[in-house]
């Protein structure tokens, strides 16, 4: 999928700004935060969970991006492009057929990692990947298909399902079937990759995935 984007701005708010990205000939509302008075921000990507609420999880997240020099970003899956198949599980299986790899919503996170980068006017920038729940669900995927390569940290927060490191069980849920030949394109990054970046999961007491 070619990582390409343009993006334009919509007026939105005085602190949370709206943008239309292009991210692999697919255009995605992404909400953003940039905090004041940071020369040099690092960048945090969250994704939402099953409400589609994305505006609302960057919104929560201004404290720690103000306290901690994070420029925030928070694409919007919508429900009517991305149902629970496309974007919960990756977009990897759909009516039990494995779909082209080019096809894969997990193939979207490396462009959109490339567009932040660009857009925040760092290249260099650490990247850290935020989800939870749906969001969380699609990060683990992300992880296990398709890790971009500029990503410090995935948190994965309260999600109802994740890919198991096994190949006793087929994709998208493990490892079954995984291609080994090349370093990025075999769709199997939890098997081959060092433990660089971490990847973090928890359960937050009281929370519904």
């Amino acid at each position: 999928m070619a990582a390409t984007w343009a993006t334009v701005a919509i007026a939105d708010s005085p602190s949370v700004g709206r943008v239309t990205a292009t991210i692999g000939g697919q255009e995605l509302q992404v909400f953003t935060y940039t905090p004041q008075d940071c020369a040099s921000p690092s960048i945090l990507m969250i994704f939402h969970g099953n409400s589609r609420s994305a505006r609302s999880y960057l919104e929560s997240a201004v404290p720690l991006a103000d306290r901690s020099c994070f420029t925030l970003y928070a694409p919007l899956f919508d429900k009517e492009r991305f149902p629970n198949w496309s974007y919960h599980r990756g977009g990897l299986i759909h009516d039990g057929r494995l779909r082209p790899m080019e096809e894969w919503t997990v193939e979207l996170a490396d462009d959109l990692v490339d567009w932040a980068q660009d857009d925040n006017g760092n290249p260099d920038a650490p990247v850290y990947l935020f989800g939870h729940s749906a969001g969380a669900q699609f990060l683990s995927r992300v992880a296990a298909y398709s890790l971009p390569d500029e990503a410090q940290r995935i948190i994965l927060a309260n999600p109802s399902t994740y890919v198991l490191p096994t190949d006793d069980e087929e994709r998208p849920m493990a490892m079954a079937g995984c291609r080994m030949q090349s370093r990025r394109r075999n769709g199997c990054g939890l098997i081959w990759r060092p433990p660089s970046p971490s990847i973090w999961a928890m359960k937050i007491p009281g929370e519904k995935a």
